[in-house]
């Protein structure tokens, strides 16, 4: 324990050296020069922040991203500004108090495919929206969003701010004509010379034109980008606007299955939305129930909410019993008349501990994040997690 102990107080200090490295290069200087400036030093700071405090490895097209956010009116942020913000988090960028960030799992080798996913948050809120799986997915994102939206309007000859603040991070990922040319619709529609000409000039597009864009982008994003919560929502609505419930049922399963989003509460509580709307209230019980097991803090909705949906106590310490292995044991042993389980080991047990933590600030229990940050600490050290205590404790 003295060691991990010590292994915290190095990491802080990193933090603190880090911090006052940037706050130096604020000075009063140079207008734009100096916020650039600023920029940049906040990005090597993040990539600095991600290997040395984090324990992660930096994600190959971070300061592409940055680079991007910061060419849509976002600030770049040191490391070192996470007030308001989940424990877990390392800031980006901001956009008045709304929040671009990386999270760091305490664990990240159970979440593959999302090892470090991109988060939206508002400080001082207890929940996190998942923007994206990863770095690359959201930069590609971002990139043939703009692309498109540049042809329609005005052809190749278009602005593209986001491309060129990607600049080389671009390469081997986008360019510019890739969603025309994957042949999802997306391109421009009309096959006259008349009409293409038009649209190359940056003609108004119709209603059913920017429909049949739309449908091409989505189409373009699942395939050839990856996964993201907003879009695979926007499908289910669609079925929903379209009186097709059985396909938005479908597009929602679709949505929670298949480890797209491992670890993540939102796609269950989606689906018992969609239930709750289609009048299919035990169905949408059970899933309310299952985004109850996954951390609180990736869902939308008050915990309150949440709960009277699951038919269940508004009560977060009843919750997280009447939801655990316990309780299902104990049910099992008053029609079976064996109670025998294997006891937690002390990793378990520290888990359970920080994860209830963070899940009582989300009800309401606990004041903020920044309040739970020594206990959590204390808690993921006796896990044997000392990368992540130490990440914690920096902030």
């Amino acid at each position: 324990m003295s060691t991990c102990l010590r292994g915290v107080s190095r990491a802080h200090i990193r933090a603190q050296r880090l911090q006052r490295s940037h706050t130096f290069s604020a000075q009063p200087g140079g207008g734009c020069a100096s916020s650039r400036n600023i920029a940049t030093k906040a990005m090597t700071e993040t990539a600095v922040f991600l290997e040395e405090i984090a324990v992660s490895q930096t994600p190959k097209r971070l300061q592409g991203l940055m680079r991007v956010l910061e060419a849509t009116g976002g600030t770049s942020l040191p490391p070192s500004d996470r007030r308001g913000l989940h424990p877990l988090l390392v800031p980006l960028s901001a956009r008045g108090e709304d929040v671009t960030c990386l999270l760091r799992w305490p664990e990240p080798s159970q979440f593959k495919n999302m090892p470090l996913p991109v988060v939206c948050m508002t400080r001082g809120s207890v929940g996190m929206t998942l923007v994206a799986r990863s770095v690359d997915e959201y930069l590609h994102r971002l990139l043939a969003e703009e692309d498109l939206a540049a042809s329609a309007a005005a052809g190749a000859a278009a602005d593209r701010p986001l491309a060129d603040a990607a600049g080389g991070d671009a390469e081997g990922l986008f360019r510019s004509g890739d969603v025309e040319a994957a042949g999802f619709g997306a391109g421009r529609t009309g096959t006259s010379s008349s009409s293409s000409s038009s649209a190359a000039a940056g003609a108004p597009q119709s209603g059913g034109q920017q429909q049949q864009q739309q449908q091409g982008l989505t189409m373009y994003l699942i395939r050839k980008v990856g996964m993201f919560p907003d879009v695979c929502e926007g499908l289910a609505y669609g079925h929903l606007d379209r009186k097709d419930p059985t396909s938005a049922m479908v597009a929602s399963e679709w949505y929670m299955r298949g480890n797209h989003f491992p670890g993540w509460g939102r796609p269950y509580e989606f689906a018992s939305e969609v239930y709750s709307k289609l009048g299919r209230h035990e169905e949408a019980r059970d899933m309310a129930r299952m985004s109850l097991r996954l951390p609180w803090w990736t869902l939308r909705a008050p915990f309150a909410a949440v709960a009277t949906t699951a038919a269940l106590p508004v009560d977060a310490e009843r919750v997280m019993y009447l939801l655990s292995e316990e309780a299902a044991a104990a049910a099992s042993a008053s029609v079976n008349r064996f109670n025998y389980r294997e006891p937690k080991t002390t990793k378990q047990l520290a888990l359970e501990r920080a994860t209830a933590l963070m899940n009582r600030v989300v009800a309401g229990d606990l004041i903020s994040y920044d309040d739970i940050r020594e206990p959590l600490t204390e808690a993921y050290l006796e896990a044997g997690l000392s990368d992540v205590a130490n990440f914690i404790q920096a902030a």
